[in-house]
C-alpha cells in the first residue's frame, strides 16, 4: 500500500486535502501508517464534513518519506519537516524523489478546474 502523500493526492479533492496529513501524526510510530488507508479515508472524510478545510499558504511542516533505498534500520516513518515560512516548503521537500506518474499528478494538481478542461479538450479526452 503506498505512502498516501501530498506530491501524489489530488489537492482539488477535499478527502486528499486531508489524507496525507494523516501519515506519521505527531512522529508517533517508526510507520508511515498508523490507520490502514480505508480507515483514513473515513477518518479525512469525517474531518471534511467537519469543515476542515487545507490552505496551503499556511502550512507550516512537511512530510519527508523513507528513501527508497533506505536501509530498515533508516527506512522507517520518514519524518516531518518545517519549512522556513508558511506555505514555503524546505528545500528537502522539493527534492523527494517521485516516480513520474506522481511527477505528472503533481503538475496537475496546479492546474485550474478550467486548465484541466482545456487539457481534456486538447488531447481529445472526455469526464471531469
Amino acid at each position: 500500500m503506498p505512502i498516501p502523500l501530498q506530491s501524489n493526492l489530488d489537492m482539488n479533492n477535499l478527502r486528499d486535502q486531508i489524507l496525507w496529513t494523516l501519515v506519521n501524526p505527531g512522529h508517533l510510530l517508526d510507520a508511515p501508517l498508523l490507520f490502514r488507508l480505508e480507515e483514513m479515508k473515513l477518518i479525512a472524510d469525517h474531518f471534511v464534513a467537519c469543515g476542515l478545510r487545507f490552505h496551503p499558504e499556511l502550512q507550516q511542516q512537511w512530510y519527508i518519506p523513507p528513501r527508497p533505498d533506505a536501509s530498515i534500520l533508516e527506512a522507517g516513518a520518514g519524518r516531518w519537516v518545517k519549512g522556513p515560512a508558511p506555505g514555503v516548503p524546505p528545500a528537502e521537500a522539493t527534492t523527494v524523489s517521485q516516480a513520474p506518474d506522481d511527477d505528472a499528478k503533481a503538475l496537475l494538481n496546479l492546474l485550474s478546474d478550467e486548465q484541466r478542461a482545456h487539457l481534456r479538450k486538447l488531447l481529445g479526452e472526455e469526464g471531469p
